[in-house]
């Protein structure tokens, strides 16, 4: 399923990934999603989560749009060694991020992976 080695570490150290995936209209630049990424760590931090996470990003160009179906944009995939810990108030926290960018977006689905097949 991911082609990616730290989530390869996650998932031999934790059994399982769980990842959210979010596809965002638009072509984000790398600061605003490490500005997403950044924004998880005190998320975690007041929640008093010990999680390890990495993030994935793939932007969907017109000829891989046209190909899937699907739209232009930039597809966000955040990766959690284990269970996404208050997972509803996580994915809001992260639409809260991507609305302040005023950008696009919607919840593709968060799904669990115990290989990187």
């Amino acid at each position: 399923m991911y082609d990616d080695d730290e989530v390869t570490l996650l998932i031999e150290k934790h059994g399982y990934v769980k990842s959210i995936s979010i596809m965002v209209y638009a072509t984000m630049k790398l600061e605003d999603v490490e500005m997403i990424s950044s924004g998880i760590v005190p998320f975690l931090m007041v929640n008093n989560v010990k999680s390890s996470f990495v993030t994935l990003v793939d932007y969907i160009d017109e000829d891989l749009a046209n190909i899937s179906g699907g739209y232009v944009g930039t597809k966000i995939s955040i990766i959690f060694g284990g269970e996404i810990p208050h997972e509803e108030y996580l994915v809001k926290h992260i639409q809260e991020g991507l609305d302040f960018l005023r950008v696009k977006h919607e919840l593709m689905g968060i799904t669990r992976c115990d290989s990187g097949v």
